[in-house]
């Protein structure tokens, strides 16, 4: 319909000449509450960001409790490198984890933003090696999206489409930083790769 558009928070539609619009950052808001809200989450999100800067420093898995600012990093098994069927369709590489313990009940149903890391290898010089190198082990650090099927199951992308999770892998750790929103059941598709663009920028 002409005149209509969508809130950028909450995603329902509205009258742009009929009812009062809201701005904030060239994004038109449904109401003062959805406004404040994605005020609210974007200082959240620089917060995270800064803890994602923080926790790229981390360059050895020595201490398994080694703790982000706002959480601990939780060990997961990955069930699946297939993610959803849906995931698929729309393109998006994910994983299905599952934790190992320290479950999480009151994320079920959640999207939540945070970071996944594991443990890398790569090549160092050492002059006592006789090619010159020596193998280290560092941790790869990442931010990602989390969805949380069950309390112990969920599913995981990471927001840098240029970075995949080794196919190989099988141990990792998340850390669950920012409830973002609901699950929500989308009927569309675009819809819901646009939410998730959305809560990748979030992120």
């Amino acid at each position: 319909m002409p005149n209509t558009t969508k809130c950028f928070f909450c995603l329902d539609g509205f009258h742009v000449v009929l009812q009062s619009t809201f701005m904030y950052k060239d994004h038109r808001f449904c109401s003062e509450r959805c406004r404040g809200s994605q005020i609210s989450l974007d200082m959240k999100i620089m917060n995270l960001r800064d803890q994602y800067d923080n926790a790229k420093t981390v360059r050895a898995l020595e201490n398994p409790k080694i703790k982000s600012k706002s959480g601990q990093f939780l060990q997961c098994k990955v069930r699946s490198h297939d993610g959803t069927p849906y995931m698929r369709v729309l393109g998006i590489k994910s994983v299905i984890v599952e934790l190992q313990k320290n479950q999480r009940p009151y994320l079920v149903n959640k999207v939540v933003a945070g970071f996944i890391r594991w443990q890398g290898k790569g090549l160092e010089g050492d002059s006592s090696d006789s090619d010159g190198t020596t193998e280290v082990t560092s941790l790869e650090t990442h931010a990602a999206l989390m969805c949380f099927k069950t309390k112990t199951a969920l599913e995981v992308m990471l927001c840098d489409d240029s970075t995949f999770i080794p196919e190989n892998l099988v141990d990792l750790e998340v850390s669950a930083v920012l409830e973002l929103r609901r699950k929500i059941d989308f009927r569309q598709k675009a819809n819901l790769k646009q939410q998730i663009t959305m809560d990748r920028g979030a992120s």
